[in-house]
């Protein structure tokens, strides 16, 4: 293993299954990374106030935390491949090079409607947190999980389907996201995640199929045009402000769900920061 400056001012990291950018200490306004880097280390391109675009290669997976925090001159990230996209672990929110408002281009189009390809079988963390420019996802049934915070803050997304095969939204999946209007959840989602649509306010109804047994706290906090919430299976439904309860499905307080106009009440106005599940 070795670590060495190239001529284009990336300080990198190499050994024998991994070539990592460690940092970067150059002051170009527009980087294309090299094509055989595998990682972005932790606080890599932190601060990095010049860069305006960045073309991350298909052979990334990983970016860690602070990874592209406070690159507030970054106005543009270039990708080729959505399916090499959504492998990427992204370990914090800063780790997203969108996170600064940012925007999206595969093969140099912006990304607005988005399909992501029936070769991925999982979104995961932060995958397209902050793209704004987002006004519609397809997602194929080859996906079984989204993970936490993947679309929050895609202020442009009016809709989503959830296919049926997703088990489980992750924490925050949908948070922010203002513009969402229709939402369908999928009839095998089992768990819908913490602050999962939390200020989605032009969202006006929702349905929980029955396959859902737990929902965390603060999922629709804030969803302000929320006004109803159907419950296809409203039997059983505990509220409760423990999280170890939540997690064993003991203790809570036995809830009726079966008037959806009065589960906003329950949901969005008063008990908004209580955990649910269904025993």
């Amino acid at each position: 293993s070795k670590l060495s400056t190239d001529g284009n001012g990336y300080v990198i990291y190499t050994d024998a299954n991994n070539k990592i950018i460690v940092n970067y200490v150059g002051c170009e306004t527009s980087l294309v990374l090299p094509n055989d880097i595998t990682e972005i280390n932790y606080a890599a391109f932190e601060f990095c106030n010049t860069i305006i675009t960045v073309t991350i290669p298909n052979s990334v997976t990983s970016i860690g935390r602070y990874a592209f925090a406070c690159c507030d001159s970054l106005t543009s990230v270039n990708i080729n491949s959505i399916e090499a996209w959504c492998g990427i672990t992204f370990d914090d929110y800063y780790a997203n090079p969108l996170n600064e408002g940012a925007k999206l281009y595969l093969n140099g189009t912006l990304v607005t409607d988005l399909v992501i390809p029936d070769t991925v079988t999982e979104i995961k963390d932060y995958a397209f947190s902050d793209c704004t420019s987002l006004t519609s996802v397809t997602i194929p049934n080859s996906v079984t999980s989204i993970g936490d915070w993947a679309f929050d803050g895609c202020t442009s997304l009016t809709s989503i389907t959830i296919p049926n095969s997703v088990t489980s939204i992750g924490d925050g999946v949908f948070y922010g996201c203002d513009s969402l209007t229709s939402i369908t959840i999928g009839n095998s989602v089992t768990s819908i995640g913490r602050y999962a649509f939390e200020y989605c306010n032009s969202l006006t109804s929702i349905t929980i199929p029955n396959s859902v047994t737990s929902i965390g706290d603060w999922a629709f906090c804030g969803c302000t045009s929320l006004t109803s919430i159907t419950f296809e299976d409203t039997t059983d439904w505990y509220r409760t402000t423990s999280e170890t309860d939540w997690q064993n499905k003991t203790g809570g307080t036995l809830v009726d769900v079966t008037n959806p106009t009065n589960n906003d009440e329950l949901f969005v106005d008063n008990y908004y920061n209580c955990y649910w599940y269904k025993k």
